[in-house]
């Protein structure tokens, strides 16, 4: 497959939003009301939707909401179809879109959402950026166009990578698999891989989660001895070991999962 910073291509399937519609909108929840702002972070963000009419239509359906904000994306276009798509679940609130890369950093600081959906960063260093404000935030990045090796580095960076070309249906599907703790790499042609701590694992050691901890980002053994100044072979050892207490075959299926509660 090519890649897709060199072939980008629109979004097939999200619908656009009227272009009339300013890109530079006020910050507020976009399911609340016109006249609502909602200031605050965390659990303030959703009490401030709580009285309007998606808000109370979520409360009466005992479900959790999803808090998102989305930033990063050019052209803006894809933003505003995206934006149509989640605004289209009731169990979704977007407290704030049309962030750029350099104001994402303080939208999660403000907001503390579960989710944060971005275009195609021009530094996978954005993600770890973003985890270190407020780990339990998951990330989207959505590309145009990823390829398995692209998408893996997504993975291994912390987050999950999407293909703007997946179907409504199961974008929408992935938004809330994600918020509850899974990651995901889909591809346009079909390509899936899911990234989640297996909730019967058996429990780790403390060295065993320091090596887990560089074994999700992709390191290697090598690797993983010099930063924990241990020798190649125990590194090799506790590999072994937690692949079989978190039942994974292969050490690859371990880049990108999510690390266990502390």
């Amino acid at each position: 497959m090519s890649s897709h910073r060199d072939h980008p291509r629109p979004h097939p399937t999200v619908s656009g939003i009227p272009e009339s519609e300013s890109a530079g909108q006020a910050a507020r929840p976009l399911h609340a009301a016109s006249g609502t702002n909602a200031e605050g972070t965390g659990e303030a963000n959703v009490a401030a939707v709580a009285g309007t009419r998606v808000g109370l239509n979520i409360l009466a359906s005992g479900l959790a909401p999803v808090g998102v904000v989305v930033g990063g994306f050019e052209p803006t276009i894809l933003a505003r179809g995206l934006l149509d798509l989640l605004m289209s679940d009731p169990r979704v609130l977007v407290y704030e879109r049309d962030l750029s890369f350099a104001t994402l950093e303080r939208g999660v600081a403000q907001w503390m959402p579960q989710l944060a959906i971005v275009g195609d960063p021009p530094d996978l260093a954005v993600i770890p950026r973003l985890r270190s404000i407020r780990a339990e935030t998951e990330i989207i990045v959505l590309a145009a166009d990823p390829d398995r090796v692209y998408g893996l580095a997504v993975l291994a960076a912390g987050a999950s990578c999407i293909s703007s070309l997946v179907p409504e249906a199961e974008l929408l599907d992935m938004v809330h698999k994600i918020s509850a703790g899974g990651r995901f790499f889909a591809s346009s042609d079909g390509e899936r891989a899911e990234r989640r701590y297996p909730s019967n694992a058996r429990a780790l050691t403390r060295r065993e989660k320091q090596v887990l901890a560089l074994l999700v980002t992709g390191a290697t053994e090598a690797q993983i001895a010099c930063a924990l100044k241990i020798s190649p072979r125990t590194a090799e050892l506790h590999t072994r070991r937690i692949r079989s207490k978190l039942g994974v075959l292969d050490r690859r299926d371990l880049v990108g999962m999510p690390l266990p509660p502390r």
